[in-house]
């Protein structure tokens, strides 16, 4: 098993200091020093969550001391909502928003930091009814829909309180295996439903992605396969030991044959473990590295079912694509292969066999029709994605599923050559440039996007070095937002033309 819990020499600073209380000191009542909060919440009526957001709304106005005394007393509100009730989230998410707003300060993140993981520790999760007001106030900092942007100074209290958190996550193992540990707006969830809900919280607050956080997830996967869900995923595939945990969980998924109609993260995983915006080819080396020696121990049936998920519930064609351009499955499938007469296994064993040549043909014809090709591009751009005449038109993340010469990731910053390559072939006819009356450069225009996506217009990477393209726009009538250089240069081109400048 991934072995980092044990093994961490990772240092971690040594947990803040907790008053040990019992979990019903937690609850005992408190008045609070806003009146209207009080009167709200002692009438029971629907404007509480509306005083709450005024507050966070107002916060300049709360004293420091009535800031502490009021977070206690939501931590107490948080505890006793029915959620049951019709806007009893909205609640929730208006007293986590105040408790953010807290924490915006140092000393506001420490204390608030303090006061939630006090009432954690002192939850006894074997307990129904404390696993219930635990789930409460852990889903106070579940703001992973980006409601609520966790404030710098408490993802700092997170990361230096490793050991605490490491803690709370032991405890509520407690209530892993029961099948009604709390309630949600959804129902009666069962235990290992509590403890996704704190390892997204966990790691929502934090700036890192830690060993032990790591080794933690997987232990919970080994205890029931189902554990998991996309969040959780995409944090383990940002790790620094990205390879090697997507090779435990694979191994994990694998050996236990998942349901298809299963939650969890499997399926996740073997749609995403070959595509290059998720795991980078180099990753996948190192993963097919790492589950060489697990595959050694698979049944032949558990072979066929990861040939079937990861290969073979893709078309024919798509499967021959990926085999083509993708060393890592390539190797991963030859290895899945190697032995067993299953129809899965000799399924995928003749497509291997198959000549696997790259089949995509870039546009070819056009590359000589324009001396600049910032030129070109701007007539492409107005041709392509303004007038849509010059068809079809080019998306940079449909042309990287079907490219098969090699994988393409679109999430750098740089100019996608082959994209570039594409601009270059095309050969525009000229009954096209001759629709073209005006040509201006906007380092906004869409066919960029489609040739760097990440590109931030602020260099001069697409303007134009030169005019003399010009002349094949026999109808051009006016230019823009070329530079004055450029436009004194080839003056006697645009004047010979009548070409204005604008």
């Amino acid at each position: 098993m991934f072995g980092f819990r044990k093994k961490n020499k990772e240092p971690i600073n040594p947990p803040k200091e907790i008053d040990v209380k019992s979990f019903d000191e937690f609850l005992l009542p408190i008045d609070g020093p806003n009146k209207d909060l009080n009167f709200a919440i002692k009438s029971g009526g629907k404007k509480i969550a509306g005083v709450i957001n005024k507050l966070t709304l107002d916060f300049q106005l709360v004293s420091s001391v009535d800031a502490k005394d009021i977070t206690k007393q939501l931590l107490l509100l948080a505890a006793n909502v029915d959620l049951k009730e019709k806007k009893s989230n909205q609640l929730l998410a208006a007293i986590g928003k105040f408790l953010l707003k807290v924490s915006s300060s140092t000393p506001g993140a420490n204390f608030v930091f303090k006061e939630w993981t006090e009432r954690l520790i002192s939850a006894d999760f074997s307990d129904r009814s404390q696993s219930q007001i635990a789930f409460q106030w852990i889903m106070l900092f579940n703001q992973k829909d980006g409601s609520a942007i966790s404030p710098q100074c408490l993802r700092q209290v997170f990361d230096e309180s490793q050991t605490i958190l490491v803690e709370i996550y032991d405890k509520i193992l407690q209530s892993f295996d029961s099948q009604a540990a709390y309630r949600d707006n959804k129902g009666e969830q069962p235990g290992y439903k509590l403890l996704e809900v704190f390892a997204c919280t966990y790691f929502y607050h934090s700036n890192k992605s830690y060993k032990h956080y790591e080794s933690l997830i997987l232990d919970s996967v080994s205890r029931n396969i189902i554990f998991g869900n996309g969040f959780i995923l995409s944090v383990l595939q940002r790790s620094e030991n990205h390879p090697e945990i997507m090779a435990e969980l694979l191994d994990l998924y694998v050996c236990a044959s998942i349901d298809e109609n299963h939650d969890g993260m499997a399926w996740t995983l073997f749609l995403d473990l070959f595509d290059v915006e998720t795991t980078k080819p180099k990753d996948l080396s190192t993963i097919v590295e790492k589950m060489e020696p697990k595959i050694d121990s698979w049944s032949i049936s558990q072979k066929s079912f990861a040939i079937e998920w990861l290969y073979l519930g893709r078309d024919s064609h798509k499967c021959k694509r990926l085999l083509v351009k993708s060393k890592g499955a390539r190797k991963l499938a030859t290895i899945l292969t190697q032995e067993g007469n299953t129809n899965y296994i000799n399924e995928l064993k003749t497509l291997l066999n198959e000549k696997l040549e790259p089949e995509y043909t870039l546009p070819s014809g056009g590359e000589d029709q324009f001396i600049d090709i910032n030129i070109k591009l701007m007539v492409i751009n107005e041709l392509m994605y303004i007038r849509k005449t010059l068809t079809p038109a080019f998306d940079i993340y449909e042309f990287a599923k079907e490219y098969d010469h090699r994988e393409i990731s679109v999430t750098g910053y740089e100019i996608i050559p082959e994209a570039l390559d594409y601009m270059r072939g095309i050969s525009i006819p000229q009954e096209l440039l001759s629709t073209i009356k005006e040509l201006r450069y906007d380092a906004s225009e869409e066919i960029y996007g489609n040739l760097s996506p990440f590109w931030d217009g602020e260099d001069d990477i697409f303007e134009a070095s030169s005019l003399s393209d010009l002349d094949k726009l026999n109808n051009l009538e006016s230019i823009g937002e070329f530079s004055e250089k450029l436009v004194s240069e080839f003056s006697s081109l645009l004047e010979n033309n009548n070409i204005q400048v604008q």
